[in-house]
């Protein structure tokens, strides 16, 4: 069971994208064993490196010892990987909307671009066009290739998943279909043998005797003789349907497209087989414009796309047909299905599930009950091959950021040495992006992990310390102002003694550049909720997920006046946190409101959050199909107090923010705020 079998998704990858680059740059390296290096790793290989042994992720000793000819080659700077990922990205949109994931990894929706041939050839591709690649058999052998990424599978050396083993299994069954063709005309044979010697036994019978007229014998002969050309025809007839049905079935494997009136193949052979000729088209104008090479799965959708597209790397692309996607996926470890991660197997290996096989065997009633509405339904339908997530062509971007992990930091010193190397990145990348789309950030943003601390990482942020114009190129006075103010950020929320393992210098808060006339300043609220003025920044745990982002709205009472929000009440803050699924999906992670105080002062407001749940594991399951799972019409739901109490919510994670609150004549209005001039602003911290 395969969904939107209609759709054709491609999936392009340029396999050791970082060394392929290196060797466009320095043609000489060309044909040797390369490895590019970050710190300490080689992060990646060509192939002339990987067959003398070295591997992903190997420490840079092991790695010659196992070649000692490899050449290395440090790999810290990005910028010259990155704009031969735009080059790479630039040429495959011409094929069809395309979503990276990566700097070397696209997803191209190439639905439209087949439809449109299809009916420029009448429905139909023309006489003599081939599947272009290897057709996969469901039955074939796979192995992963690299115990760091189980979803890289390839085929396994000497092996092949292609056209030849596809066509010697076509003729094996066309074989079978003759046999057994072959063994209902000996049938019929034997039957109409049976009829004549009944027929002279009758005739043996009268002649010795039997009250039978000679009329009637052979009218009943005659008529036995026409059933039995029915049942004949029928039988004919139902197998050349059956025939045609595995025709059909087997989409003509291998074979080159050859339809006539009585053999029609399923609509999607016809959508694959186009696909397969586009991908081809695609990765021959990635090679002949920029030089990579690069290999392609073809599926009707992203999931079944991505995983079959390395079974025949580095250079060459493989379709997978749906009737053999549930036998391509049956003996995969769940870990190879993209949203499961190391969590999730251990989670699913508790209810002893470690292949796809096993994972359809559990319900999803089960499923629901033990990862939760949302994950339970995702899983029931990664397993299934039901992926309803569609190419969302790639936008600008939300965030720059830049990060560096290390053994340990635990000085001001080191951290200060970590932000003069990330700065000049971040800032070479702002300017980059001013360039392209004359957009700029408004905030900085810190994030951190403290050793011992797993995947938890915390976070704060302050107003981009940028304020003159990014036409130049980028100077050291800007880059010294970002690390004065992510500095002053960590020793604001690092007090102590700390010991990091990494940290995060990111630019967020993107805009264009000169907003229009009534646009709305944001950024000065975010200044306000930031710690503009001497506050300090927020910070947030939301469980299971590290890519959050905050959207807020003001909700005040018939007392105040504001620009937005109508409500009875205190004026509130409504906190709406999202993030990214595992198929780019903006998803709701919980909702949270805050009364802004009436005291001035500075103010540490801690939030917790909450998001609604599906009424049934049926809704669940269905939301995670049609890629909306449960939120809010309203996002001011939170700020009112009518229909909460028949609202089914599960709690998860808060948000600390840090709010500067000042105010003005409150008196005159006959509000007492506390604010005498000899007393000071207070400060506190506040849970909600």
């Amino acid at each position: 069971m395969v969904a939107r079998k209609a759709r054709t998704t491609l999936w392009c990858v340029v396999r050791a994208f970082y060394a392929q680059a290196e060797e466009l740059r320095n043609p000489q390296l060309a044909g040797k064993p390369i490895g590019v290096t970050q710190k300490y790793l080689i992060v990646t290989c060509n192939y002339p490196a990987r067959a003398a042994g070295v591997g992903k992720l190997m420490g840079i000793s092991e790695g010659l010892r196992r070649c000692p000819s490899l050449v290395l080659i440090p790999g810290e700077d990005l910028t010259p990987y990155r704009a031969a990922s735009k080059a790479i990205s630039a040429v495959l949109q011409r094929f069809g909307p395309a979503q990276r994931l990566g700097m070397d990894e696209l997803f191209v929706d190439a639905t439209q671009e087949v439809e449109a041939r299809l009916r420029a050839w009448g429905g139909r591709p023309p006489p003599g066009l081939t599947w272009c690649g290897h057709l996969h058999s469901g039955s074939a052998p796979l192995i992963a290739d690299s115990r760091h990424r189980p979803q890289d599978l390839r085929a396994p050396p000497g092996k092949s998943a292609g056209r030849h083993e596809q066509r010697q299994g076509q003729e094996a069954k066309q074989e079978q279909q003759q046999q057994r063709q072959q063994q209902q005309v000996q049938q019929v044979q034997q039957q109409q043998h049976q009829q004549q010697q009944q027929q002279l036994e009758s005739q043996e019978g009268r002649a010795e005797g039997w009250q039978l007229e000679d009329e009637r014998v052979l009218e009943a002969f005659e008529q036995q003789q026409q059933e039995q050309e029915q049942r004949q025809q029928q039988q004919q007839q139902q197998h050349q349907q059956q025939q045609h049905r595995e025709v059909a079935d087997d989409a003509l494997l291998g074979q080159p497209w050859q339809v006539s009136a009585t053999q029609q193949p399923a609509a999607w052979v016809a959508r694959l087989m186009v696909g397969s000729a586009i991908a081809q088209e695609a990765r021959a104008a990635v090679k002949a414009e920029t030089g990579f090479r690069s290999s392609a799965g073809i599926a009707c959708n992203k999931l079944l796309a991505k995983l079959v597209s390395g079974v025949h790397k580095p250079d060459d692309q493989t379709i997978l047909p749906p009737p053999e996607a549930w036998a391509f996926l049956e003996p995969l470890p769940v870990r190879a299905l993209p949203g499961i991660g190391y969590k999730l197997a251990q989670q699913l290996a508790q209810l002893g599930v470690a292949t796809v096989a096993e994972l359809r065997r559990v319900s999803l009633q089960r499923l629901t009950a033990t990862l939760g509405e949302s994950q339970g339904a995702m899983v029931h339908g990664l397993c299934r091959g039901l992926d309803p997530s569609l190419v969302r062509p790639s936008t600008a971007p939300k965030s720059i950021t830049v990060e560096d992990s290390f053994a340990g930091c635990a000085t001001w010193e080191a951290v200060r040495a970590v932000l003069q190397v990330l700065a000049p990145d971040l800032l070479a990348r702002i300017h980059e992006e001013w360039h392209e789309r004359r957009r700029r950030p408004h905030t900085l943003t810190v994030r951190w992990r403290s050793k011992g601390a797993g995947w938890q990482r915390a976070g704060a942020s302050v107003p981009m310390p940028l304020p003159g114009p990014l036409a130049g190129p980028p100077g050291q006075k800007e880059a010294d102002a970002l690390v004065r103010a992510a500095l002053g950020l960590l020793r604001q929320q690092l007090r102590g003694s700390f010991d990091l393992s990494l940290i995060n210098l990111g630019a967020t808060n993107i805009k264009d550049e000169g907003p229009g006339p009534g646009a709305f300043d944001t950024g000065a609220f975010a200044r306000l909720l930031g710690g503009g003025g001497g506050g300090g920044g927020g910070s947030a745990v939301i469980p299971g997920c590290d890519t959050a982002y905050c959207k807020f709205e003001m909700v005040a009472g018939e007392d105040w006046q504001l620009l937005d929000g109508m409500e009875s009440g205190i004026t509130q803050v409504v906190v709406s946190v999202y993030g990214v699924d595992a198929w780019g999906r903006d998803v709701i992670q919980g909702y949270g409101s805050m009364h802004l105080p009436t005291c001035p002062g500075r103010y540490e407001l801690k939030v917790r959050l909450y998001k609604p749940r599906s009424a049934s594991p049926l809704q669940a399951f269905l939301s995670w199909l049609s890629g909306m799972p449960a939120e809010f019409a309203d996002h001011r739901f939170p700020a009112y107090g009518s229909g909460r109490e028949v609202t089914r919510v599960a709690s998860g994670g808060w948000v600390t923010v840090a709010v500067n609150m000042l105010t003005k004549d409150m008196g005159s209005f006959g509000y007492v705020d506390g604010s005498g001039r000899d007393q000071a602003p207070c400060s506190r911290v506040v849970q909600l």
